[in-house]
């Protein structure tokens, strides 16, 4: 019986449009901009293949809930600050 199994798997979020107030320009802070998001996040998903069980898999609605959650209530100047809180956050 296999009790370990390493199953390198991508999970992809396309086109996640989210409302969000960022940037650098005189107008961009006070003004709601649409940001379009798509994330290629690499998992083991060995464990998941193994029991077939959810609770062991990767659950791709907390990865897109962070990202609307990052874009839609915080305010950064950059898009690299964006993508760096998305990504801590998901990691």
């Amino acid at each position: 019986m296999i009790e370990q199994m390493f199953l390198e798997s991508r999970i992809e979020i396309k086109d996640l449009v989210v409302s969000g107030i960022h940037g650098s320009t005189e107008r961009e802070p006070h003004d709601k901009q649409r940001f379009r998001v798509s994330m290629k996040i690499d998992v083991d998903a060995g464990q998941a293949a193994l029991t077939d069980s959810i609770k062991h898999a990767f659950d791709y609605k907390i990865a897109a809930s962070i990202a609307k959650d990052v874009i839609g209530r915080e305010s950064h100047v950059l898009l690299e600050k964006i993508v760096a809180r998305i990504i801590t956050r998901i990691c």
